[in-house]
């Protein structure tokens, strides 16, 4: 978001999803943001998705500037593919082993929300 805040206060454009997508393929190859390997890429894909689908609406004029979104309200990511709960345990890409819940969560088009304000996995 940042960089396409910049880029568009620069000259009233900003870059696409393809751009972006290929500019996230550079960083994960940097040693400083290895950390980002850890993440599937399917989720980190469909938050580019997300941006690329604010940005577009912002510039036909169907919304307001996109801006960064507290931490406080919605506690949810999205994980395209493959979520199942069983046993007690939610299993994600990259977490083969599982991950155990402590509280209700929710799964909605494979988005995983809290239903409290609090955090639910361990």
């Amino acid at each position: 978001l940042n960089q396409r805040k910049e880029q568009y206060q620069k000259n009233n454009k900003s870059s696409n999803y393809y751009e972006q997508a290929k500019f996230l393929t550079q960083l994960k190859n940097k040693e400083d943001m290895i950390w980002l390997n850890e993440i599937s890429a399917k989720s980190l894909q469909f938050s580019l998705r997300c941006l690329d689908t604010a940005y577009v609406n912002f510039l036909r004029g169907n919304a307001k500037f996109p801006r960064f979104k507290s931490k406080r309200n919605k506690n949810s990511f999205t994980s395209p593919q493959f979520i199942k709960l069983s046993g007690g345990k939610i299993y994600l890409p990259k977490f083969k082993n599982g991950i155990k819940i402590i509280d209700m969560i929710e799964i909605i088009n494979d988005s995983i929300r809290d239903r409290i304000d609090n955090i639910n996995v361990v």
